[in-house]
């Protein structure tokens, strides 16, 4: 899980399905700094399509310790002419993919629909490759 992915092929990348996020977050106590995975997720509610690196820190980053980069590669079906690019950091993987779930939601104002990414693992259907 944990590999270095420069040079990842289109066979290589994962989807975030509910099965690759338990497996992920099952395996973090192993993660060391420089480890790092590359996924692909769909928005359903803008048919966007975007692929995302997960990234275990270096202790110079301290507090955080995971980074998440991202860029769009569809929008409505159709590769963008200015894809969107997207990152930031956090202190757990787990806020990592919270935030992912929650449609990379920094708006006070506009209420989260997951609490915790338990909520969204055992909800329907754990194959569901779209959030």
């Amino acid at each position: 899980m944990k590999t270095k992915n420069n040079g990842t092929t289109a066979a290589q990348v994962k989807s975030m399905t509910k099965a690759f996020v338990a497996y992920t977050l099952g395996t973090e106590s192993t993660w060391k700094p420089g480890d790092e995975v590359t996924f692909q997720l769909l928005f359903r509610n803008c048919n966007s399509a975007w692929e995302m690196t997960l990234t275990y820190e270096s202790e110079d980053y301290a507090p955080f310790a995971y980074r998440l980069e991202g860029r769009q590669i569809t929008y409505e079906g159709h590769e963008p002419e200015h894809p969107a690019t997207w990152g930031r950091r956090y202190y757990t993987m787990e806020k990592a993919f919270l935030h992912i779930l929650n449609h990379f939601n920094e708006n006070a104002n506009i209420r989260n629909h997951y609490t915790d990414v338990w909520q969204w693992l055992n909800e329907g259907n754990r194959t569901e490759s779209w959030i």
